[in-house]
């Protein structure tokens, strides 16, 4: 259970630009992300996990599914925590850029990328 909580509490800290945290500092992580994956179409089977997981986290989606929403800081710990879960992958929060996850097709491309 701790470390669940210190997990999350990390990737909190590292969306929020910082690079590693303790009791003693915290240091800003101005590092660009790795590389920029392309938002192509979406497998199906992808986009259709990815979209019920998110009706159970935020309930309502927009009608297309490229179309943008927003997530609080903790709706999104939970989502890359469902993620992870769903398709057995350990997400790198190092570079995670928020706007992988401004929507359904986004998102379905960011886990596509992890799998292949």
């Amino acid at each position: 259970m701790k470390n669940e909580r210190n997990r999350k509490l990390g990737i909190l800290f590292r969306l929020a630009g910082f690079e590693a945290f303790d009791k003693e500092t915290l240091t800003l992580n101005n590092n660009p992300r790795s590389a920029e994956m392309p938002f192509t179409d979406v497998d199906e089977a992808i986009l259709n996990k990815v979209k019920a997981i998110l009706i159970r986290l935020i309930g309502d989606l927009p009608d297309d599914d490229s179309d943008s929403f927003e997530l609080d800081s903790i709706l999104l710990i939970n989502l890359i925590v469902e993620l992870e879960y769903e398709f057995q992958i350990t997400i790198n929060t190092d570079y995670i850029d928020v706007s992988d996850f401004c929507s359904a097709v986004k998102i379905g491309n960011f886990i596509a990328s992890y799998l292949n």
